[in-house]
């Protein structure tokens, strides 16, 4: 009868262990979902600003070439002008 006993008292202290342990994993399950959750935040946010940076320095970039075929005709017209009417351009 008293190892009966002491088998319950075994198995009812497995039983609360394995309670706690469960309430433990569901509690850091919780934790880490939150933190999963920010993360993606983070990682969202960042995706768009490097999105837009990427945006702005193409816009920097087309604004370069644009200015500077600008330029280069410019400076074509320039030689063509001093060619026809004898004027000094100045160097670029």
């Amino acid at each position: 009868m008293a190892y009966a006993s002491v088998e319950i008292i075994a198995l009812s202290v497995h039983v609360e262990v394995s309670n706690c342990c469960r309430r433990s994993l569901v509690n850091q399950e919780a934790r880490l979902q939150e933190q999963l959750t920010e993360l993606t935040v983070q990682l969202t946010a960042r995706d768009n600003e490097s999105n837009k940076l990427r945006y702005q320095m193409e816009d920097l970039q087309r604004d370069v070439l644009i200015k500077g075929s600008g330029m280069d005709r410019k400076y074509l017209n320039c030689i063509s002008l001093s060619c026809d009417h004898h004027v000094r351009c100045p160097s670029i």
